[in-house]
């Protein structure tokens, strides 16, 4: 990504992280909890709908909230809306929890800004692995079923990358590049290329050549290697 693509998705999830901050957000769950402890108000089990009627604000998130901390929890649905109750022993919360304060926004932000970020990352890498012969960036299971704990990436043929590499994969230094590599490397992930392939590699990323030198070294060296001289022609071209 260019650098301004990247400051646009980080203010895309920082501005979504902001957006969903309430600062009334302590004092609308103390609503919640007190429609709650009045039994003849809410029978045994409800619904969103039934809280909802009673209060100007949607209670949701809040419920979700005190189903993730034991105070509520929810029943089984059984095709009507799905019902809550009170959870025995656990009902209400402290007066500690009720009374914690308001959040604090730099935390807030700081918290949903890495939990927006991490979503939009594993949506993108889904996208990006979607994509025919782009190589797994997660991990998999072996042959024996067992899950590979070293994110080693696979084929979108499901063939394990180090069972073509060895188990051990090839660090890989482009320094040690030059002509005898172009010539007679057995490095695995490029023994499959050409010696032109190679030489591309090497006078690219070693040489740094530009397009156009790039492109008459290419075409000098494609004359004489017509007779076979392929290693002579290059080093005489370069």
């Amino acid at each position: 990504m260019e650098p301004d693509e990247i400051y646009d998705v980080l203010m895309e999830q920082l501005l979504k992280a902001a957006h969903k901050y309430d600062p009334h957000y302590s004092d609308k769950m103390g609503r919640l909890i007190e429609l709650l402890s009045k039994p003849k108000t809410l029978k045994t089990t409800f619904t969103l709908n039934d809280i909802n009627h009673h209060l100007d604000f949607d209670c949701t998130r809040f419920v979700r909230v005190l189903c993730r901390h034991g105070f509520l929890e929810s029943l089984p649905e059984d095709g009507d809306l799905r019902r809550y109750r009170r959870k025995a022993g656990a009902w209400p919360p402290s007066a500690e929890y009720l009374h914690a304060g308001p959040i604090g926004f730099t935390y807030y932000l700081q918290t949903w800004f890495r939990y927006y970020l991490q979503g939009h990352i594993e949506h993108a890498r889904a996208e990006l692995e979607a994509h025919e012969g782009v190589y797994s960036l997660d991990y998999t299971e072996d042959e024996g079923g067992s899950k590979d704990s070293g994110n080693t990436p696979v084929d979108r043929d499901g063939a394990w990358w180090k069972r073509r590499v060895g188990h051990e994969k090839s660090d890989l230094d482009l320094s040690n590049m030059d002509l005898d590599w172009v010539a007679h490397t057995e490095d695995p992930l490029f023994s499959g290329l050409s010696r032109t392939e190679r030489l591309v590699l090497y006078l690219v990323f070693v040489r740094e050549f530009s397009w156009e030198k790039l492109g008459d070294a290419l075409q000098g060296i494609s004359k004489r290697t017509r007779t076979g001289q392929f290693m002579p022609a290059a080093r005489s071209q370069l």
